[in-house]
């Protein structure tokens, strides 16, 4: 920790962070970190109270969230792999980078995190800023480098902090920030997409009964699903430039699962934001992020939800073709 920098330094809390050390319970410390947060008025205690209400709907096997978050921000948008705009403190021209720890300290002078070694590499666990469940964090890395897809990390941060979801956005499927590589971590015992049915493949790894293409992968042993999931991924992005994942795993009950969302650049919608949503849609969670779109979303429910997951499935041949060869018996 001393030899942190004066800017990474200036957002850890250092009580917080002494107990992290100490092995103190991390589902403890970071419910505590997030209340604390709300407390200093970094997250806006009506946005709070208005996500920690989920409405339900329910149709023809198929089910979604609704929450109204009306603090929620528009998602970034990158269809490449690129450096972020420039930025400086004070901010003279371009954008900064909202994610690097000199400019945490500058713009949001009363956020703090705790500083973690996860896989051999430093990240700082912050509270989300743009909630969409209680507790809800960023883990960002304090270098800046692109946010490209890396399954080692993910499964080392689910492994230190037992229960919690762990989940990466590919940069043009969903992710706020694409020049900076970040994690996301939440706790939720439940999901909807925890309860599609497998529709082709077996409970090692199969196709989900669901709009949008969604592979589950699942091993006991947390070596053998990681290698799994990392040769997984990489087959699917190497299929092309465009090919863009969507990553939420979780340990529970001594079994480790994926849920692999196949995205496409090609394959955008008009019925939310940038047209590229993240994790949260396809695992079931909508964010109306008004009282008309929570109407529109309440009015059209489970069609509305059906097209915007159809509109973002990627099906071409080559993807089809891919996905026959993963299920074909060895």
């Amino acid at each position: 920790m001393n030899g942190l920098d004066r800017s990474l330094q200036s957002i850890i809390d250092p009580d917080l962070q002494a107990q992290w050390m100490a092995g103190t319970s991390k589902k403890a410390l970071l419910a505590q970190l997030f209340a604390t947060q709300v407390d200093n008025g970094v997250m806006p205690r009506a946005q709070i109270n208005g996500i920690s209400r989920l409405d339900s709907f329910h149709a023809d096997g198929m089910q979604f969230c609704l929450q109204r978050n009306y603090g929620r921000v528009t998602r970034g948008v990158s269809d490449q792999v690129h450096p972020a705009p420039p930025y400086s403190i004070p901010f003279r021209g371009g954008m900064p980078c909202f994610c690097c720890p000199e400019v945490i300290s500058y713009q949001w002078p009363n956020e703090r995190g705790i500083y973690a070694e996860v896989g051999g590499k430093p990240l700082v666990i912050l509270p989300n800023i743009s909630p969409i469940f209680v507790p809800h964090f960023t883990v960002i890395s304090p270098e800046h480098r692109p946010q490209l897809m890396d399954c080692n990390i993910a499964v080392a941060l689910a492994a230190m902090v037992p229960g919690a979801w762990v989940i990466q956005n590919g940069q043009d499927a969903g992710a706020t920030n694409p020049w900076h590589y970040h994690l996301q971590l939440f706790f939720a015992d439940d999901l909807p997409l925890v309860h599609c049915p497998i529709e082709n493949g077996g409970d090692a790894i199969g196709v989900l009964h669901h709009p949008t293409l969604i592979v589950r992968i699942s091993a006991p042993d947390p070596a053998l699903f990681e290698a799994q999931l990392s040769d997984f991924v990489a087959e699917y992005l190497n299929l092309g430039e465009t090919r863009r994942v969507n990553l939420l795993i979780r340990e529970g009950a001594g079994l480790w699962t994926g849920y692999v969302v196949l995205r496409d650049t090609r394959f955008r919608t008009d019925l939310y934001r940038s047209g590229q949503p993240g994790y949260a849609e396809p695992a079931g969670i909508i964010s109306a992020v008004d009282d008309a779109s929570y109407d529109i979303w309440a009015s059209e429910n489970v069609r509305r939800y059906h097209r915007l997951m159809t509109d973002i499935r990627p099906i071409d041949a080559e993807t089809v073709d891919f996905i026959q060869a993963l299920l074909a018996p060895s």
